[in-house]
């Protein structure tokens, strides 16, 4: 229950999950309302976390409010002109975490950052959009928990007209599209003596134009550095920007059992299944607006310049591994029938997931995947590559697998012979 200055409040309410840590909570409370008095701005709002009111729109019949988490500790003591030079990011957070208790995998990696004119918020804010990182606040446990955003993993969160979407608004545009890169840091520094002598790198996986842009910080001296950056603006800036706002029915607050859209958080990768143009993207949740009484109402917003290079592999797979398109296919009925393999493909095409493992890619026939009626693995089989069939829900070992597939395949924008379930390369043969 919402409480404000600790008064009851039973109206509805939404909250704004945002992806640089920062919630925002709202809510309309008329005059008649037992907490109406308490709302002024600076009040405390509590919920699961700590909320302090910071806007007030009084119509006269009531008001509207708008909270912010409460990050007052970060707040107390300005840092004046400084610099960090080669600290990790567990380093600068544990400088900065006040009386919150760190948590995270950290890498061993430094980095360096100058601070002006700024207190700790301020900081660590700035520290999400440079060391691509994320930063959560419970500030009722008082826990600062971080998050490498390319560690994230896909969970199997889908969402799809037929199933949860109310309604949906679709933004594209390619003003920012970059395929050639180059960063320079201290002293002009460049990544030449990284990258074989070149001083930028290209992206050509959505257009061959050549599209030039240039980024400096100067604050890195290590060419490898530069690199990394590089690659990590370009797997954003090499594709037109898009987002989707989609209303949904988060079904997961009704069953938790039976509906993938579930605990859902902002940088969740979430794939979308967009039945009407028949394809399936994968995307990064960079806004989720929650209505924790109203499922009905919840909001989600997707972007494809938000991902990781895991979101990155994934659509590359979803969108090249076309096994509909190979001509002259010859099923292997060992085991498993033609129409059952083709039904696994089906499933897979419009409700299949697909799971990335040290062995292999996994592609499920449906969700969830201890459900499925067919699994698709590509994989390592001794030397060679595999491609086969499997009707375990528990499949792992390529014993388990039935080599069901001959034909031309076509993998990552290459055509492939596969022979009995083995996938050669038919360049080897001239």
């Amino acid at each position: 229950m919402l409480k404000i200055n600790g008064v009851p409040f039973d109206g509805d309410y939404f909250i704004e999950h945002n992806d640089n840590g920062i919630k925002t909570l709202g809510f309309d409370i008329y005059t008649d309302d037992n907490a109406y008095q308490e709302c002024v701005v600076e009040a405390l709002v509590e919920e699961k976390l700590f909320y302090l009111i910071k806007e007030i729109d009084d119509n006269g019949k009531y008001l509207r409010v708008l909270c912010e988490l409460d990050l007052t500790a970060f707040k107390q003591y300005k840092l004046l002109d400084r610099t960090y030079t080669n600290w990790s990011i567990q380093q600068m957070l544990n400088y900065m975490k006040m009386d919150y208790t760190l948590k995270g995998n950290f890498k061993n990696d430094n980095y360096s950052l100058t601070v002006k004119n700024a207190h700790a918020l301020d900081y660590l804010l700035e520290m999400q959009k440079k060391f691509n990182i994320f930063l959560d606040f419970d500030n009722k446990k008082k826990i600062l928990t971080c998050t490498y955003k390319d560690q994230i993993e896909y969970r199997g969160l889908y969402i799809t007209e037929q199933l949860n979407i109310i309604s949906t608004d679709n933004q594209t545009d390619s003003y920012e599209l970059i395929t050639r890169l180059y960063v320079y840091g201290k002293d002009n520094l460049s990544m030449a003596s990284a990258n074989g002598g070149k001083e930028y790198i290209d992206n050509f996986s959505y257009t061959n134009r050549i599209i030039c842009g240039i980024h400096t910080d100067s604050e890195v001296d290590n060419a490898t550095r530069l690199k990394e950056i590089a690659k990590e603006i370009l797997e954003e800036k090499s594709r037109p920007s898009q987002s989707f706002t989609f209303k949904v029915f988060n079904l997961s607050k009704v069953d938790k059992t039976d509906y993938s859209l579930k605990d859902i958080k902002v940088n969740d990768i979430v794939k979308f299944i967009d039945r009407k143009r028949k394809k399936e993207s994968f995307h990064r949740v960079v806004k989720y607006k929650e209505y924790p009484l109203t499922p009905t109402k919840d909001e989600i917003t997707l972007s494809n310049n938000k991902v990781s290079s895991v979101v990155a592999i994934a659509n590359a797979s979803a969108s090249s591994v076309n096994i509909n398109n190979t001509g002259n296919t010859n099923v292997n009925t060992s085991g498993i029938s033609q129409s059952q393999v083709q039904e696994m493909i089906r499933s897979f095409r419009e409700d299949g997931l697909i799971e990335y493992k040290e062995d292999g890619i996994y592609i499920y026939s449906g969700f969830p995947k201890n459900g499925a009626q067919g699994i698709i693995k590509i994989g390592i089989d001794g030397n060679n590559n595999f491609i086969g069939f499997s009707l375990k829900s528990n499949a792992m070992g390529m014993n388990d697998f039935k080599p069901a597939y001959s034909g031309m395949l076509s993998i990552n924008g290459k055509n492939y012979l596969c022979m009995g379930g083995i996938i050669f390369d038919p360049s080897t043969f001239i």
